[in-house]
């Protein structure tokens, strides 16, 4: 009896020793096993195509990651609200690139360096040389530093109908004269009772950051600039005040009634309705237009640059991923932002509706074959420019749109209108003291 006692208590401890080695080893494994991360993000194709990803991720890591997601024109308000605030209340935030400077400079997101360099929070196939290089300049760098990794890239560019520029013989458009061509082409009465049913032109031209960004394409487009090497506005010289007043004849003319009122979920649902033959737009909503479940013109649309009367100039633009500074598991959040922008988790990410930031899938043949905007994409994330990143951005932008947006309803002159927008904006900038000597 007694030498199976001990034969017992022996088997006893060796499975407690088992047990707790096994336990070791999986802390080890895992050792953020536990940890629940808040992300506050833009909703978005590529955020629903995260949400999708987050099961494989916590069974990876034992990290469970919660996204609040919420309409653009909310989110810089409420990251503004929660960062100043300092509670902790996120611990990722997925920031517009033209806030990179803002968040940085008051200190309201950590710098990634140090977590960059930590082969433990990254994945094998990380590899920070592999994102566009465009990205990880404008989407996470200040002064230097790299505060976000790019998590969505996306370029503007001319969605068409090809089906329709094919059976009726009209030319892609490269030039401003072309594209009015076509504009005129295809605004129509389709069905005989005297009122028009089809337009030219789709149009996310809300006052605010849609309208901005219309009139930004527009302005690139005949040879203007926001701002010059001095940081003194330049957009009220002669080509901004063409492209303004080329913008105002697309809106009156071409552009379906609602152009002036349409965020670019209502622009992109036009086009996806078959209501409008061409759209100005960003490539994250590529995939939905691609989507038969989704889209009644999906396999019927071609993708080229916006057509030039100077030059060709796509808006160039994205998001990058941020650790919030009061986070309370900036270790863990990292790990979570290095995964989701990997290569191998951004091909499963992309599959689902996001858009890459990799050189490596933007050459991916099996990307390239299910998403045919990505030939027009790589040549505009080359060619695109982006606007000035400056923690005084959203003031710009604010006071800009302002004043184009009367212009484009014909409530004022486009001169008057863009004279007193770069009024506006030299004095914010004065008052931030960018031309003290």
């Amino acid at each position: 009896m007694r030498s199976f006692r001990g034969l017992a208590l022996v088997l006893v401890s060796v499975v407690l020793v088992f047990g707790m080695t096994s336990v070791c080893l999986a802390a080890q494994a895992k050792p953020f096993a536990g940890t629940h991360l808040n992300m506050i993000a833009y909703a978005s194709p590529a955020v629903d195509a995260t949400k999708a990803l987050l099961p494989e991720f916590e069974k990876e890591t034992g990290i469970k990651v919660t996204i609040t997601d919420v309409p653009y024109e909310q989110l810089h308000e409420k990251q503004i609200l929660e960062l100043t605030a300092g509670q902790g209340a996120y611990d990722i935030i997925m920031n517009d690139y033209l806030w990179v400077g803002e968040y940085a400079a008051g200190k309201f997101i950590l710098p990634l360096t140090k977590f960059m360099k930590d082969p433990k929070l990254n994945p094998p196939d990380f590899d920070p040389g592999d994102f566009i290089p465009k990205t990880l300049e404008a989407f996470g760098t200040w002064n230097g530093t790299v505060y976000a990794l790019p998590y969505l890239t996306v370029v503007q560019l001319l969605f068409y109908r090809k089906d329709l520029f094919e059976k009726e013989g009209v030319k892609v458009p490269e030039t401003w004269e072309e594209y009015l061509a076509a504009c005129k082409h295809f605004t129509r009465d389709t069905n005989g009772d005297g009122k028009i049913d089809f337009w030219g032109h789709g149009s996310a031209s809300r006052r605010g950051m849609d309208v901005f960004n219309e009139f930004g394409i527009w302005l690139w487009t005949f040879g203007g600039d926001i701002l010059d090497k001095d940081m003194k506005p330049i957009f009220n010289r002669p080509a901004g005040v063409e492209a303004l007043k080329a913008y105002r004849e697309l809106i009156a003319k071409y552009a379906t009634p609602a152009a002036s009122s349409n965020a670019g979920y209502e622009a992109t649902m036009e086009f996806m309705q078959g209501k409008t033959a061409m759209l100005l737009f960003w490539t994250e909503v590529a995939a939905m237009v691609e989507d038969p479940a989704q889209s009644l013109v999906a396999g019927k649309v071609g993708y080229a640059a916006p057509p030039k009367k100077v030059a060709s100039v796509p808006n160039f633009g994205g998001y990058g991923l941020s650790i919030a500074r009061n986070s309370k598991h900036p270790e863990a959040a990292y790990v979570f932002i290095s995964w989701i922008t990997s290569k191998k988790i951004q091909k499963k990410y992309t599959l689902l509706g996001g858009t890459p930031t990799r050189k490596s899938l933007l050459a991916d043949p099996e990307l390239n074959r299910k998403f045919p905007y990505f030939e027009a994409a790589r040549k505009g994330l080359v060619t695109g420019k982006y606007f000035p990143r400056i923690p005084e951005y959203p003031q710009l932008e604010e006071a800009i749109a302002l004043e184009v947006h009367r212009a484009i309803l014909g409530q004022k002159d486009p001169k008057a209108a863009l004279d007193d927008a770069a009024a506006r904006v030299q004095e914010i900038l004065a008052k931030a003291g960018y031309y003290k000597k």
